[in-house]
């Protein structure tokens, strides 16, 4: 019997550093025991808010180091999505508000616009049949548009990411924090397309309907 040959297993290991990221609320106890609203509700979410977006700046530091592909016409970002991405990365888009306002404007032929609305999507829209996730232009700067697998591009590797609350005894408060533990590595650089769109809005039209 012939024996099996050996193949490899597409696993390599990614080398990384954790960091660990804080962050920190204090209020005095008398301000949480007299306010009319759940003050430690809304600190929790204040929190939470800035684990995503710490998540988001990381994570959109490494996209943008990828090689930037100029695209000035609705035509080169339907060639660039068909000839330059496999197909087996195509799970999500990314841009900024200032790609969204540029984006929104384009339309092929036929008058259909090229985003499309969608109740599951982040943005409410979507690109390619793609949802379409929109970044605050302060954690994603220019007019990109990626597009590609995030899981297969980037790896978020997280030791710890708490939420706590604790007695501040000498001054009768209160002090709520997040401890973010995690590293950021590019994985697979042809996993996600790095568009650079034109600023202002579009002039053109798609010759086709996608």
């Amino acid at each position: 019997m012939a024996a099996i040959p050996e193949t490899g297993n597409g696993i390599d290991g990614v080398k990384y550093e954790v960091k660990t990221r804080t962050g920190k609320i204090i209020l005095s106890n008398e301000i949480l025991d007299d306010s009319a609203v759940d003050l430690s509700s809304i600190i929790s979410d204040q929190l939470k808010r800035l684990v995503l977006n710490t998540n988001n700046a990381q994570i959109s530091t490494i996209l943008s180091g990828l090689t930037a592909t100029p695209v000035t016409t609705m035509d080169d970002i339907i060639k660039a999505y068909d000839g330059k991405l496999d197909p087996n990365f195509k799970e999500i888009a990314v841009t900024n508000m200032t790609g969204l306002a540029y984006l929104d404007t384009l339309k092929y032929e036929d008058g259909h616009f090229m985003l499309m609305d969608s109740v599951s999507s982040p943005s409410g829209k979507t690109i390619f049949g793609l949802p379409l996730l929109v970044l605050n232009d302060k954690f994603l700067a220019g007019t990109p548009l990626f597009i590609g697998s995030l899981r297969e591009a980037v790896a978020v590797i997280t030791r710890n990411n708490l939420e706590i609350k604790y007695d501040v005894f000498d001054n009768y408060g209160t002090a709520f924090a997040a401890i973010l533990r995690t590293d950021y590595q590019l994985l697979n650089p042809d996993a996600m397309l790095n568009l650079t769109l034109p600023a202002g809005t579009a002039t053109t039209k798609a010759s086709t309907k996608k």
